[in-house]
This record gives structure tokens, sequence and C-alpha cells, in this order.
């Protein structure tokens, strides 16, 4: 996680602090976001603080190494079978962080359903043949 000054640019602003806040598991939810990133801002905001009463300009950031991670593109409503399973794994976590409810659509054992959670691990009954290997489906619904 950084902290950094605003500039006109989103996420381009120069580094004030830097920090990891700890490992999401592999089924994330808001709230276990957020009490991660509740756990470790106090320490970022401190460090960010300081940089700011001791008038630092922060760190520049790499534009190489920087992304911008905006709304997924509509497309990312069905998970592609052409992209590898680790991809669709973490689309499917994604997609369930940001619409709660929600999951991108797939064809599973010739029906038409949502999918809830993913495994990269052998758990559950069905899965999903990527080009790489199976993505096991923990949890779906029916459209």
């Amino acid at each position: 996680m950084t902290i950094h000054r605003m500039t006109g640019k989103i996420d381009a602003g120069p580094i004030l602090a830097r920090g990891s806040v700890g490992g999401l598991s592999e089924v994330t939810t808001q709230a276990e976001t957020w009490h991660l990133i509740e756990a470790g801002l106090p320490t970022l905001l401190d460090r960010a603080i300081g940089e700011v009463l001791a008038r630092t300009e922060g760190t520049p950031q790499n534009e190489g190494e920087a992304s911008h991670a905006g709304f997924p593109p509509p497309e990312w409503g069905e998970l592609s079978l052409r992209q590898g399973r680790k991809e669709a794994h973490d689309q499917v976590r994604a997609y369930r962080f940001m619409y709660s409810d929600s999951g991108p659509s797939a064809e599973l054992d010739g029906e038409p359903v949502r999918i809830l959670g993913t495994s990269l691990d052998k758990r559950g009954h069905s899965c999903l043949n990527y080009p790489d290997g199976p993505l096991w489906v923990t949890e779906y619904e029916p459209l």
C-alpha cells in the first residue's frame, strides 16, 4: 500500500510512505481487506505525516512500475477459457470483491452459471478446463 501526494493524474504523485499490510486469503471479502488496511494504516500514516511535516517531496513514482486498476471492462463479466487459470481465478476474486453478490458467468457442466468462488487446488466437484490446467469451482449459482 502507498500513501502519496496528489497530482493531476490518478495515483501518480510522489510516494510519502509504502508498506505491506499483510496477505489476502484465497477468498477475499471487503471486510477482510479493510481489516488488513486498518491494521497497517497507522504506521504508514505516521511515516507519511512525518514526511509532510519535514517538507519532503516524497519519492517519485517509477512510471515503468505504475499500474492503474480502474473498473473492469464489460467483457470481464464472462470468464474466458483462453486465459490462464490463475488469471481466471483472480478475475473471479476481484469481481466478487467489487460486486459482493455476483461473479462472472461461464458454462459449467453444460449449464450457464455465475461463478462465485474458485480454487487453484482441488476443491469442489466441478472444474473449468484452462490451457494450463483445471480451475476448481467452489461456489456458483445458476443463471
